[in-house]
């Protein structure tokens, strides 16, 4: 029986909470700037890390390696949009694309490629490696 007031306690104390919030708008905005002021190091650490997770996850869900030349070494691999039109893309979802990807369940059309095929493919339309097949 403790528990379930527990429960119902902790309920109405985040109900009281959001009704607060939602009154003093400004008041959560100054408290969220000091929270973020005062962790500043500890935040951009953990969202180094999220990011470095979320594009781990990307690359290996399109193969983990360079789908021209095999390059495994991670720091060298880039997401390619198959078929072009990468500039486009990134205007729409700007600077989040592995986030991106994650969200629509890694859909068809992207592909893992080293830096050097991914810009080779950009400059030339295709990458040396596959000229010499």
């Amino acid at each position: 029986m403790g528990k379930a007031i527990s429960k119902a306690a902790k309920q109405s104390a985040r109900a009281r909470a959001a009704r607060w919030a939602a009154a003093n708008p400004e008041r959560v905005r100054e408290v969220k700037k000091a929270y973020r002021l005062r962790n500043l190091d500890r935040i951009r650490a953990e969202e180094r890390d999220r990011y470095h997770t979320v594009r781990r996850a990307a690359l290996d869900a399109y193969g983990g390696v360079c789908q021209c030349c095999g390059e495994a070494e991670e720091m060298f691999l880039a997401i390619d949009h198959v078929n072009g039109h990468g500039n486009e893309h990134r205007k729409l979802v700007g600077r989040n694309l592995y986030y991106e990807l994650k969200k629509m369940a890694y859909p068809k059309g992207y592909q893992t490629l080293c830096h050097n095929c991914n810009a080779a493919k950009g400059f030339y339309g295709q990458c040396p490696h596959s000229m010499k097949q």
